[in-house]
């Protein structure tokens, strides 16, 4: 236990070398932009050390902590030959008067720290994580590498490492998956220091861009999602990243700042696909930048260079490796995200437009019937007899939006600063960019009940525009109070990590690590408790399952299993299967070949002992 927490404080503080030193030497003012900055470099030396290792297939503990200490060596010695050109004063009194007084900040802060402890106390229990995000880390850190691995699936195999790649790094670090969550806590508080200094930059006061980086954080998909192992927050906050220092380093002809936009565009491209809907966004604020700026040619070119060299080196990994292997950089995921031939775009832009109309766990049936009235006269030429026009209430981090702010306050607001005749350019700019996003991907992604999740990027990069609705008293607390209502449930009656029970039942945090992990597919424990019981829990295993099936369990709370996943075993016998080191492969919904003779564990599962 000891010795845990001291390789992972080592491996912390590594990192934290060139995220200190780096941009201080690329001389980022401010201390907001600075923090961000770190972030920045840290996530990108840990997903370059990450891609380096996998080459000669060292990605472990031992090839992270080598790996680091050389990165941290060479920034320390260029640090000093540099001139130990200084970070931004961060001295705690300074710090903390700087900070301004926002009742939205001071909510945003409290949920903030009630949600580290979730992240903390609870086992990691998504849907997806299950199924790749955390599947896909406990492979790589098994073989040593973060490229192809023996019988995965499509999304384990095909999905932009990026977001997985900081999370095996902290499972890395510490052998256990309970830090993992933190990666995405950690965006959304990245994220919200992007808003806040987005909301500076187009010239708001402290208080009002304070106010709309606590609104941002507590809308119901940032706030749940950052307890979680998903990869939405993760992306949201290199895409806002590079906004905001695209956008500063254009403006004042700094080199440095474009280097850390070009670094977190890079890492965003190489998390999640979704990114790609951005770029247009993205390249409309870089484009006004530089009209309004006119920054020289040199800058142009260098600019130019660093976003080249940093989305090939940082965002590139997945996609050249899909190509060679498949023929198709995206791999097999567009078959996942198209929309659905023959459903007719309006119908599926509307629905995903719609997704957004949510209030997380209260009903509005007032509500509900005038919209389910009004929406009638659009049903024929939506295609779409089934369409429901209620307010979504559901609680969960995978299915809600952005609650009563999402709809009542934000997508308002960009209408009225897109078309408002006193708004200023750059926020018509940055309400054309959100509002851009939404269209492309109302249009070319199809609709699915998690939608929403995906939109996270469109919502933070509108987000400084909520500055705006801090300078009236009644429209700041009308927010203010929305927000409170979408939050406050959000947090305590997540389905996935119930914290406010009745009388009489346990929450999420009176569960083991079955129960917790579980709670999305309670079908799984009788056979994670069946394995508990009967399979070591060092023992290695083999594997037969689907795509949506749940693989990252059986690997143990702390990787103490080594899993085998077989595509097909019809051809396997247990002569062939035992040069695998393996004492029996667990079959989920696959009946034992000939030859194979398999025990029901539980309903769906079957266990094939290997004896001798």
């Amino acid at each position: 236990m000891i010795a845990a927490a001291i390789v992972t404080l080592v491996g912390v503080a590594l990192i934290a070398v060139p995220a200190v030193l780096i941009p201080a030497l690329l001389q980022i003012r401010g201390r907001v932009a600075f923090v961000v900055a770190a972030g920045v470099t840290g996530a990108a030396v840990v997903v370059g050390l990450s891609l380096v290792l996998s080459v000669p297939r060292a990605l472990s503990r031992t090839g992270l902590l080598v790996g680091e200490a050389c990165v941290a060596a060479m920034c320390a010695a260029l640090w000093l030959r540099r001139g130990r050109p200084p970070p931004p004063s961060f001295r705690p009194a300074s710090v903390l008067a700087s900070i301004p007084r926002s009742g939205a900040l001071l909510v945003a802060g409290v949920a903030l720290a009630v949600q580290f402890y979730v992240a903390l106390a609870v086992a990691p229990n998504n849907w997806d994580s299950m199924t790749y995000h955390l599947s896909r880390a406990a492979y790589w850190l098994q073989y040593g590498s973060a490229g192809e691995f023996p019988g995965g699936t499509v999304r384990q195999l095909d999905s932009a490492p990026n977001g997985e790649l900081l999370q095996a790094w902290t499972m890395a670090l510490t052998d256990t998956d309970r830090f993992a969550s933190l990666v995405q806590w950690g965006a959304l508080v990245g994220t919200a220091l992007c808003v806040f200094a987005g909301a500076r930059l187009l010239r708001f006061a402290p208080p009002a861009a304070a106010f709309a980086a606590g609104i941002f954080v507590i809308l119901p998909q940032p706030i749940m999602q950052a307890t979680t192992t998903q990869n939405d927050v993760i992306v949201t906050f290199f895409l806002t990243a590079s906004a905001l220092f695209t956008a500063r380093g254009i403006r004042d002809q700094h080199v440095g700042d474009i280097a850390v936009g070009a670094a977190a565009a890079g890492l965003a491209l190489g998390t999640k696909g979704t990114a790609l809907f951005a770029a247009p966004a993205l390249a409309l604020i870089g484009v006004a930048a530089l009209v309004a700026y006119r920054p020289g040619r040199r800058l142009v070119l260098t600019g130019a260079a660093l976003y080249a060299g940093g989305l090939i080196a940082l965002g590139s990994f997945s996609y050249v490796s899909n190509y060679v292997r498949t023929g198709d950089p995206f791999g097999g995921l567009t078959a996942h995200t198209t929309v659905p031939e023959g459903t007719p775009l309006a119908r599926n832009a509307a629905l995903v437009s719609w997704s957004l109309v949510d209030s997380p766990g209260v009903s509005m049936p007032f509500v509900d019937t005038l919209l389910m009235r009004g929406g009638r006269s659009l049903q024929t030429g939506l295609e779409s007899p089934t369409f429901d026009w209620a307010v979504d209430t559901s609680l969960h981090e995978d299915a809600v939006g952005f609650g009563l702010v999402g709809w009542l306050v934000f997508l308002p607001l960009l209408v009225v600063c897109l078309l408002r005749r006193g708004a200023s350019t750059a926020q018509r700019v940055l309400a054309a960019a959100a509002l851009t996003y939404l269209g492309l991907f109302a249009l070319f992604i199809g609709f699915n009940p998690w939608v929403c999740r995906l939109m996270i990027p469109m919502v933070a990069l509108g987000a400084p525009l909520l500055a705006v609705v801090a300078g009236r008293s009644w429209l700041r607390g009308a927010a203010l109070t929305l927000g409170l209502l979408s939050l406050i449930p959000s947090v305590l009656l997540n389905r996935s990590k119930v914290l406010l029970t009745p009388p009489g039942a346990p929450s999420v945090l009176a569960g083991d690590r079955i129960q917790q992990q579980t709670v999305n597919r309670t079908d799984v424990a009788p056979m994670l408790r069946w394995m508990t019981a009967n399979v070591p829990a060092t023992a290695d295993i083999g594997y037969v399952g689907g795509e949506d099936e749940w693989d990252y369990p059986l690997f143990g709370a702390h990787r103490t299993r080594r899993v085998v996943r077989f595509g097909d075993i019809a051809a396997q016998t247990p002569a062939t299967l035992r040069r695998h080191g393996i004492v029996g492969v667990l079959l989920v919904k696959v009946p034992p070949p000939p030859g194979l003779q398999g025990e029901t564990i539980a309903p769906g599962y079957s266990w094939v002992q290997l004896d001798g």
